[in-house]
């Protein structure tokens, strides 16, 4: 299983029990936890933070996402990616998302979204995003591509999402699927 390279703060009292995230280095190594198979899934921010470089979005399609996730009213901005399965999160499955700010610039892939790439009954609320996506499919401004999922107020404000070549794209949800 996963392991995490760097220490991250896991709240205390009742459940559930958060990895608390203060810094961009915090956030990728909860990432790379998640990707690798950690467990203990749900984090919280407690600070606005800033990335750089490029970014792999948190869970996999091996390796997706299934626990809390609280923004905490925060901001995560420099989010850049050209890979498929790209946001602030890659794959969730069984998820919740919410109060979490979003801004940045992905392209040129599938399954991209300023949230998540693709979720699978997940749940999201009160997420906003300002990403910019400039082409690709299945591409959203909270999430590219979602199945049996629940978008609560959330909204995309002042920037683009696809041009002329771009399949399946929405300020909100690129395409959907409801079982």
């Amino acid at each position: 299983k996963g392991n995490l390279t760097k220490n991250i703060t896991v709240s205390q009292g009742k459940p559930p029990y958060y990895h608390i995230i203060s810094s961009a280095e915090e956030l990728i190594a909860f990432c790379n936890y998640i990707n690798n198979g950690g467990e203990d899934q749900n984090g919280r921010l407690i600070a606005d933070i800033t990335l750089s470089g490029s970014w792999q979005g948190i869970g996999t399609e091996a390796q997706p996402f299934s626990g809390i996730f609280d923004g905490n009213g925060h901001s995560i901005s420099g989010l850049t990616s050209q890979s498929s399965y790209s946001g602030l999160f890659g794959v969730v499955n069984n998820a919740t998302i919410h109060n979490i700010n979003v801004s940045g610039n992905l392209s040129n892939a599938q399954y991209m979204g300023g949230i998540a790439g693709k979720a699978v009954s997940s749940t999201f609320d009160n997420c906003r995003s300002s990403i910019n996506i400039s082409s690709g499919s299945y591409i959203g401004g909270i999430v590219g591509y979602m199945e049996n999922c629940t978008v609560s107020n959330c909204a995309h404000t002042d920037n683009t999402i696809g041009n002329t070549s771009s399949n399946y794209a929405g300020g909100i949800v690129g395409n959907t699927s409801q079982t």
